[in-house]
């Protein structure tokens, strides 16, 4: 959520400013997020009912980095929504695979305080990124900035499945 809170602020300037479109394409970008969710929504439905949480997860998190340098690096308003269409994906794997992982893990009687608790930090680590976010333009580029929010997701898909896989052995 760090990231979400470092890339939702962007989208308005990454559209009017970098792209130099109009402000009216914002709301066609997050209609493109809403097909990610949907598409994402039959995906798993349909395809992924004996996916392990773990494997989901990992897979919103690989979605999310790759949206991030597909928006980054975008040189038209076309490109940009599929990038949004993929953050639409990652907003389907990335809490249903941390939700079930969650419900598995924890013991019966502290689940709610288990989800309590992580929504709470989940929503902190969104603000620190949208706080951080507008110093961090001071000094970098906005395509620079989202291909290091690329490298930051990356960095812990890859750490997650690592860590994953040492947890089965």
């Amino acid at each position: 959520m760090f990231c979400i809170g470092l890339a939702s602020p962007l989208e308005i300037s990454m559209i009017e400013k970098t792209l130099k479109m109009p402000s009216h394409w914002y709301g066609i970008g997050n209609a493109a997020e809403g097909v990610g969710i949907l598409t994402a929504s039959f995906f798993i439905l349909h395809k992924m009912k004996k996916m392990y949480p773990s494997s989901i997860i990992s897979a919103g998190l690989f979605s999310a980095a790759f949206s991030y340098v597909v928006i980054g690096i975008s040189g038209n308003i076309g490109m940009y929504f599929i990038g949004a269409c993929l953050v639409g994906v990652t907003s389907t794997f990335c809490p249903l695979g941390f939700k079930t992982e969650m419900q598995i893990e924890s013991q019966p009687e502290v689940i709610g305080r288990t989800f309590a608790a992580s929504r709470f930090m989940i929503l902190l680590f969104r603000m620190a990124g949208s706080l951080m976010v507008g110093q961090i333009l001071k000094i970098c580029n906005i395509r620079i900035v989202y291909i290091g929010i690329a490298a930051l997701l990356f960095g812990t898909a890859f750490l997650y499945r690592s860590y994953m896989e040492n947890k089965k052995n």
